[in-house]
């Protein structure tokens, strides 16, 4: 019978036709009808009452009054409808019912922007929407696991709630942006900025992540908004040394996946925007690119040292540890061969006596390398460490094999070859005297 009644006032309008049609008349009819019966059906638990109410209230509204209703009073029609709705529909865990009102609330201040001056109405009418979807975030104790749709005893949000709530900082920013528009234009990053620092308050007030995701990732689109090249790098190196700092100030074990995120980002722009700009005569080692690759090695080895807090035992810390740790000697490894062949280029005037200089003194370089991990791997016990070292040692070895002997003058042979069997016999020095200092583990243990 609900349903029904519900049907019946809210097709009455299409029913008269567009003659008799006021726009104005026809939103404050539908409101009132709106409010007696979705009240009732809030309070005696009608669900599909609730969606034909949400439905009528925003469909019949939009196709008769949207184009031609007071911007007033479709900004006020879709900001009290919608924030209810949406309330109602979060709070009995009706997905149609949020689904209507979020999609139909934000509709409606779409429409009334393109007619009202007043932009700070409509960042006011954005937040009133975005509260009830605060609210059930803030009481909600558990956001894990996402489901499809759990009922009300179920625990854990629904993959519905989550988009809500990750698509309403994008609106919030739509409705920021709007107030001042030049500045903001001015001012690159501005938006996400102001938009993510109440989420990162209230995400570090008390323990919780959703919030301080929302805000790191804000953050983190602010800083790649407002910087550019090597300062884009810098920042988001910056806020990923500050997500683990915050980790340990407050005994939280959330920020260190919002580091390792923040740092990837900075890798990724390093090896692709910032190097496709940097300037063909800057110097090798000490350029600014060089030292923004300095600073993202400095930062991975720092998280994998310690500074990367992990609480709970488990398979993930040694895991990402580790990569982090590899992902660092990889970039000290393929930085330094980078920089050295660019030192050569810039400081040799032939093309060809640059090649043969830099791949002698990469060579070098990889052996060099190869003979520190296993040092550092026999001093610190460490087996990861020695493995590796072996490995650099071993593609060392297949490149003056390979590339040295074949494509290196005479001299340069001479050299590559004796740098080769120089380390070579430093390793063999290494695990002869780490044999003797541990006969009892036999063979087993010296070939560890």
């Amino acid at each position: 019978m609900g349903t029904t009644a519900a049907l019946g006032a809210f097709f009455a309008p299409i029913l008269l036709g567009n003659d008799q049609n006021d726009a104005g008349l026809l939103l404050l009819y539908l409101a009132c009808m709106a409010a007696g019966l979705g009240l009732v059906a809030a309070r005696r638990n009608w669900r599909l009452t609730m969606f034909v109410v949400a439905l009528s209230y925003f469909g019949v509204a939009f196709s008769g009054a949207s184009d031609k209703g007071p911007p007033w009073g479709l900004l006020f029609y879709g900001m009290i409808g919608g924030a209810a709705g949406i309330y109602t529909g979060l709070k009995e865990r009706w997905w149609e019912t949020r689904f209507m009102s979020f999609g139909g609330g934000w509709a409606f201040v779409a429409a009334a922007s393109r007619h009202l001056d007043q932009s700070w109405a409509i960042l006011a009418a954005g937040v009133l929407l975005a509260a009830p979807v605060w609210a059930y975030a803030l009481r909600s104790k558990e956001i894990l696991p996402l489901r499809l749709s759990p009922s009300r005893e179920v625990p854990g949000w629904s993959l519905g709630e989550a988009f809500y709530f990750v698509l309403t900082p994008f609106l919030l920013g739509w409705a920021l942006y709007g107030v001042a528009q030049q500045w903001f234009d001015a001012n690159l990053g501005a938006v996400a900025l102001l938009v993510g620092i109440p989420y990162l308050v209230t995400g570090y007030q008390r323990s919780r992540p959703v919030f301080a995701l929302i805000g790191a990732a804000c953050l983190g689109v602010a800083a790649s908004q407002h910087w550019q090249g090597v300062e884009r790098v810098w920042a988001l190196l910056a806020l990923a040394v500050l997500w683990a700092v915050l980790d340990h100030v407050f005994k939280r074990d959330d920020g260190r996946w919002y580091a390792l995120a923040t740092t990837w980002a900075a890798l990724d722009h390093l090896l692709t925007g910032a190097l496709l700009g940097r300037p063909s005569d800057e110097s090798a080692f000490f350029g600014l690119w060089a030292m923004a690759l300095w600073g993202t090695t400095a930062v991975t080895i720092t998280l994998a040292s310690g500074l990367w807090r992990s609480v709970v035992p488990g398979a993930a810390a040694p895991m990402v540890r580790g990569f982090l740790w590899a992902l660092g000697g990889a970039l000290v490894l393929f930085g330094i061969t980078g920089e050295i062949r660019r030192y050569f280029e810039l400081k040799t005037p032939s093309s060809a006596d640059a090649s043969l200089a830099a791949g002698l003194a990469v060579s070098a370089w990889w052996l060099m390398f190869a003979a520190i991990l296993v040092g550092v791997g026999f001093k610190g016990n460490l087996k990861q460490a020695r493995v590796a070292g072996l490995a650099v040692a071993g593609l060392a070895v297949v490149k003056v094999m390979v590339y040295d002997l074949s494509s290196l003058d005479a001299l340069y042979r001479v050299g590559s070859v004796f740098i080769l069997g120089l380390v070579f016999l430093l390793l063999a020095y290494l695990y002869h005297r780490q044999g003797r200092g541990e006969p009892q583990q036999g063979s087993e243990g010296y070939l560890s």
